[in-house]
Parts: structure tokens; sequence; C-alpha cells
């Protein structure tokens, strides 16, 4: 069977903070491959101002994929217009080309605390393994080994010059020669 993490997010901008938790996960299991998923829309905040996908994937392809060769980039729920992740688990657990892979998602653990609000959280847990990745100033029932730094996307986009040492050298040029944020 083949081992496959799923890391979904907005991205919006990626940030070393998902960088750092990239790397860990790179480093610290077995996976062949890392499929980061920029989400469509946000399933809880419909309202969240996001940049064009296509701006946000190249950015996670520019963040992302010189951390290691097993990070893939995927565009699974901008393609299929996905906005929940059980429709994105279960659309992969369904493809025939992937009856061989054994899926795993990646999970900040704030999204411990929330999720019964999720939908289909408990079929979500039957498909998948779950893996909590602690946060900083996030508190749980997980006893995790460690927390990574809080570092915060909006933060970020709200003064992008004066946060740019919590964005990869490249993404910021990124952003700054597209005129972003």
């Amino acid at each position: 069977m083949k081992e496959i993490a799923l890391f979904g997010g907005s991205f919006n901008p990626p940030h070393l903070g998902h960088q750092m938790m990239l790397v860990y996960l790179a480093n610290t299991y077995s996976f062949d491959e890392i499929w980061v998923n920029p989400v469509k829309n946000h399933y809880f905040e419909k309202d969240k101002y996001l940049i064009s996908a296509e701006n946000r994937v190249k950015m996670a392809e520019i963040a992302f994929k010189k951390l290691s060769e097993h990070i893939k980039i995927k565009e699974i729920d901008i393609i299929n217009n996905f906005s929940k992740t059980y429709d994105t688990i279960n659309f992969l657990k369904r493809d025939k080309h992937n009856k061989d892979i054994n899926f795993t998602l990646v999970l900040g653990e704030d999204n411990y605390n929330s999720r019964h609000k999720w939908y289909k959280f408990d079929e979500i847990e039957k498909m998948v393994n779950i893996i909590y990745l602690g946060r900083t100033g996030v508190k749980s029932e997980l006893n995790l080994p460690f927390k990574f730094p809080d570092i915060s996307s909006s933060k970020i986009r709200n003064n992008i010059n004066k946060n740019k040492l919590l964005l990869d050298k490249d993404v910021f040029r990124y952003i700054m020669d597209n005129g972003l944020y």
C-alpha cells in the first residue's frame, strides 16, 4: 500500500508555519507522498477573502515543492469545486487509481476542537487515518509532543511588509511582483 498524507488549506498566503509542518511530516513519517490541496472555498468561512486559486496554487508550489521531492501540489478541491473534506476524501477513495493508497488526513489541533461542526466527520474518521499537529495557543485534550508556532495568514495579509519574515522569501517576492494583498 502506498501511504499518502493529505494536507489541505487556503494557503492565502502559504507561510513558514505551513513549511515547518510539511518538513516535519516529510521527515518524521514514512509517507510516500504528501499531497498539498489548496481549498477552492472555505466551508466554515464562506465570506472569507481568498485571492484567486491560481495565485494560491502558484505560491504553494513556490513554498512547498522545494522542501521535499515527496510533496506534490494537487488541485482536487479546486478542479472538482469541493468545499467539504468529506467530499474530497470520498472522491479520492472511490477513484479506481487510488485503490492501493492509504490516506492520512493532516489537521491542526484547532480542528480537533471543532470536529463536531464538520460535515460527516464521523465518516471521515472511518475513511482515513488522522494526524493532528499542535499549534501554540490552541488548547485541546490531545497530548501532542510539541506545538508549531502560531503564524496566521490573515495577520500576514493585513501587513505584508511588516510580516514578510513569516513568509518564504520567494513567496514574498511573488506577492510583491503580482501586487497581491
